[in-house]
């Protein structure tokens, strides 16, 4: 608001000592009342609202998934409105949220909290799912709920395993619950929009295409190695998944050799 309406934007009008509020600031700089970043804004806004009264760890579950939007949002408009790419200075990995908060039920909560906190909780939790029921938009809320169970009618599974060395399906015993949704926040289509915004921060005038973002896949092998690629099952289609890891991997090897996509696709012809 500074840099483009000047010092007084900031004030109330006749207050020169009182600064607008956060949440007036974001809708004068946000207009659209639509906008899925000024949504996001103001749902962690609230949250920090209720925050200093109200608070447990297992509302982590109901908010990573707009903390997340709320970092990446944070990296494109600091780009945006101040030229500065964050990214020069960290990692762009350390910008995907990690969440270690195992399912519970809510009688859980009840001895643990009392009826109170709990009525709290539940009416976030009911908020926030009638948030993203009609707006699945990155830029608000970045989740993907994945869950599996062992089902004995073979009918009624999605997909079969054997537990043995010589199976068909190899499987692999899950020893702490991973967060998919935080892991790997890209499908292939969001990964490629992501290296093209990198590429064009660095002054890099390659826009790569989905054909050649998979042949620098195929080139590399990131569909068999987990840290980049995570394959899963949506509506009984198979989909890849791909992690921050990836993303900073590909535009890494394009910025040290511009040349990389003709080379992946020639050595993969042969």
């Amino acid at each position: 608001m500074i840099k483009t309406k000047g010092n007084s934007s900031i004030y109330y009008p006749n207050k020169e000592n009182r600064t607008l509020s956060l949440s007036e600031c974001v809708k004068k700089v946000f207009t659209n009342e639509n906008d899925p970043v000024r949504k996001n804004l103001e749902i962690i806004i609230e949250l920090r609202n209720t925050s200093t009264h109200f608070i447990i760890k297992e509302m982590e579950q109901l908010f990573t998934a707009f903390f997340q939007s709320c970092v990446l949002n944070y990296s494109q408009k600091l780009l945006s409105f101040f030229n500065i790419d964050i990214t020069n200075k960290i990692n762009g990995s350390f910008m995907t949220l990690i969440t270690n908060v195992l399912d519970f039920k809510e009688t859980d909560l009840l001895g643990k909290y009392g009826k109170n906190i709990v009525d709290k909780y539940l009416k976030m939790k009911k908020e926030s799912e009638l948030i993203l029921e009609g707006n699945r938009n990155e830029k608000l809320a970045i989740d993907i709920n994945i869950n599996a169970k062992i089902v004995k009618d073979e009918e009624k599974a999605e997909f079969t395993f054997r537990i043995a060395k010589d199976g068909e399906n190899p499987i692999v015993l899950i020893k702490e619950p991973k967060d998919i949704n935080i892991q790997y926040p890209f499908n292939q289509n969001k990964a490629i929009s992501k290296i093209n915004d990198l590429l064009k921060k660095r002054g890099i005038s390659i826009k790569l295409n989905a054909y050649q973002y998979q042949q620098l896949c195929k080139y590399y092998k990131l569909y068999d190695n987990l840290e980049f690629c995570y394959p899963v099952l949506i509506d009984k289609n198979p989909r890849k998944l791909f992690s921050m890891n990836t993303v900073n991997f590909i535009v890494s090897n394009i910025e040290t050799n511009p040349n990389i996509i003709k080379i992946a696709i020639s050595e993969n012809k042969k």
